[in-house]
C-alpha cells in the first residue's frame, strides 16, 4: 500500500452486491476522497445464480486498489441475506464502529461536493435530535424556490446519504407500534398532506407485513415516528445509475425518469434560519414521485381498481 495520506475524515460505508460495473464507478469516486475510515459490505451470492459469484468477487477485489492510509473494515457474507437484511445489518455494523458517516450503495455515484456537504452538516447537526438524515438527492427542477443551500423535509431519499448513530438507533425492522401509529393518523400530521400520507402508508403497510425485500420503508417509518427531518440539498449531488434493468427493486420503466437528473457541485453552504419541514418543497417533490412511482402509472392504477372490484365481488358471495 502506497503511503498516500487520507483527505476525507468522515467514515464511508460502501454497500455492494452484484453490479460490479456500477460498483467500480462509485468506488472510483470514493478513491478520489481517500477516506481515512472505509467500511465495505457485500452480500453473498444467491442460490441458482452462478453469475453472482464472479460479480461479487469483482466487487470485493476493489479493495485491492486502495493506495492510501486507510482503516479498512470489510463485511463479506458467504450466504445471501437479501436487500432488506444485508443493507440494514451492514449499516448497523457500520455504527457499531463510528458515530456518524456517509452511506453509498453500488449504484449511487456522488459528485465530489457531496462528501463535503455531508461532512459539514454531520458536524453542524451532530447533537440536534430533530435531524435524522442528510440526503444527497434533489429532484425538484425549480431551484429558485430553494433559498438556501438546503432545506428540511419530511420525505427522504436514500440514493447517497449520511446519518448519525443516534438516529440509526431508532431503526427497527419490527416497526414497533406501527398499527397504533397508523390508527391515530399520525403520518398525515407528520407529512402535512393526506395524499402524501396515503402514498407513504402503502409502503409502510407492505414493510410491516414483511412482504417486500426492502429496508428503506422501515427507515422512513423510524424518521416519521420520531418526527425527524431530512436535509435535502439545493442541487442533486448523487446520480443513481441503477435504473437500467439490473437492479432487484427498480425494474419498472417509470423509475427511469430519475436518469435525467445530473449532479451539480454545491459550493459554500448557506444555512436555513428555521428548522422545520418545508411543505411547499415537499409537495414539489411529491409531484415528481407521481411521475415515477409505479403505483401512479395508469397500468397499475387499473390493476388495483380491478383487484378491488374482484375482492368486493368475492366478499358479496362469501357473505
Amino acid at each position: 500500500m502506497r503511503n498516500i495520506r487520507s483527505s476525507q475524515k468522515t467514515p464511508i460505508l460502501f454497500v455492494g452486491f452484484i453490479r460490479s460495473e456500477h460498483a467500480a464507478r462509485v468506488f472510483d469516486v470514493i478513491k478520489q476522497q481517500k477516506p481515512s475510515k472505509l467500511f465495505m459490505a457485500v452480500d453473498g451470492p444467491r442460490k441458482n445464480y452462478p453469475s453472482d459469484i464472479e460479480n461479487i468477487k469483482k466487487i470485493r477485489e476493489l479493495v485491492n486498489s486502495i493506495n492510501w492510509e486507510c482503516d479498512l473494515k470489510t463485511r463479506f457474507l458467504d450466504n445471501n441475506l437479501g436487500c432488506k437484511h444485508a443493507v440494514s445489518t451492514a449499516i448497523s455494523w457500520f455504527f457499531e464502529h463510528v458515530d456518524r458517516g456517509i452511506i453509498l450503495e453500488e449504484d449511487c455515484v456522488p459528485n465530489l461536493s457531496f462528501f463535503n456537504f455531508c461532512s459539514e452538516l454531520l458536524d453542524r447537526y451532530k447533537s440536534d435530535e430533530r435531524i435524522m438524515q442528510i440526503s444527497g438527492n434533489n429532484y425538484i427542477k425549480d431551484k429558485l424556490k430553494i433559498k438556501d443551500s438546503y432545506y428540511f423535509s419530511a420525505l427522504n431519499d436514500i440514493w447517497g446519504w449520511a446519518t448519525w448513530r443516534r438516529a440509526w438507533q431508532h431503526f427497527d425492522l419490527s416497526m414497533p407500534n406501527y398499527q397504533e401509529y397508523k390508527k391515530r393518523k399520525l403520518l398525515k400530521k407528520y407529512v402535512g398532506f393526506r395524499d402524501i400520507a396515503s402514498w407513504l402508508e402503502i409502503y409502510l403497510d407492505r414493510a410491516a407485513s414483511s412482504s417486500v425485500d426492502i429496508w428503506s420503508s422501515h427507515w422512513s417509518y423510524a424518521i416519521a415516528r420520531n418526527n425527524g427531518l431530512t436535509i435535502v440539498p439545493k442541487y442533486n449531488l448523487v446520480k443513481n445509475i441503477g435504473f437500467d434493468g439490473t437492479g432487484t427493486n427498480s425494474q419498472n420503466d417509470s423509475w427511469g425518469y430519475y436518469d435525467k437528473f445530473k449532479t451539480v457541485e454545491i459550493g459554500e453552504l448557506s444555512h436555513p434560519n428555521i428548522i422545520s419541514s418545508n411543505r411547499e418543497l415537499d409537495r414539489l417533490r411529491f409531484s415528481v414521485i407521481r411521475k415515477t412511482d409505479p403505483r401512479f402509472t395508469f397500468k397499475n392504477i387499473v390493476r388495483r381498481f380491478f383487484t378491488r372490484i374482484n375482492l368486493s365481488i368475492k366478499k358479496v358471495f362469501n357473505d
